[in-house]
């Protein structure tokens, strides 16, 4: 696995792959594969650039995350 810019980006912002995927509307493997060099986009690339810290957006969302996980369970 390679140590890429956007891995980098990622958790120096605090952000799982499986956190990080639903809030940029991608897959989560899609979002692994892409930084570890597989894939290429540009859009993903500033969307993950303009994420905020993963503290900020769980204090400013609270229930995203718990929002997802009950819509899966229904």
């Amino acid at each position: 696995m390679k140590d890429t810019a956007i891995k980098k980006e990622l958790r120096r912002k605090g952000w799982s792959y499986r956190q990080a995927a639903p809030v940029l509307g991608v897959h989560y493997v899609y979002l692994c594969n892409f930084a570890n060099g597989i894939y290429q986009s540009h859009r993903l690339t500033k969307k993950i650039q303009r994420l905020p810290n993963y503290s900020d957006f769980v204090a400013k969302h609270p229930t995203f995350f718990e929002n997802k996980r009950n819509r899966k369970q229904n």
